[in-house]
């Protein structure tokens, strides 16, 4: 396969990975309290903190009070775990990797 017949598969390939990735997955803010530390469908947790209460949370919680609160890559809600890890980790990793390969002069397997 020459170079001009390899950069529109790479691209391709490219663009399905990240489409992929895109879909299954999303960034997101959880707050802890409720979850009690085991956040659903997190894949990468990226940071933590702590916010005021506001008038959404009910009850409503003790002066001087923080919630914590934990960003980071979540499968979407519609979702198994499974299927996001499958479908916006996996697969897009082994796109990525296809096309390093054809970017990097893959050779042919049969002769």
């Amino acid at each position: 396969m020459s170079v001009a017949q390899r950069w529109p598969v790479v691209l391709i390939l490219c663009i399905l990975a990240v489409g992929l990735a895109t879909y299954f997955l999303e960034y997101r803010t959880e707050d802890k309290k409720e979850k009690a530390f085991a956040l659903y469908g997190l894949i990468l947790p990226i940071n933590e903190g702590l916010r005021e209460p506001d008038a959404s949370d009910r009850p409503s919680p003790p002066a001087g009070y923080k919630i914590a609160i934990q960003g980071g890559i979540y499968t979407r809600r519609d979702y198994p775990i499974g299927v996001g890890v499958i479908g916006g980790v996996l697969i897009p990793f082994l796109f990525l990797a296809g096309a390093g390969y054809l970017v990097l002069g893959g050779r042919r397997i049969s002769k």
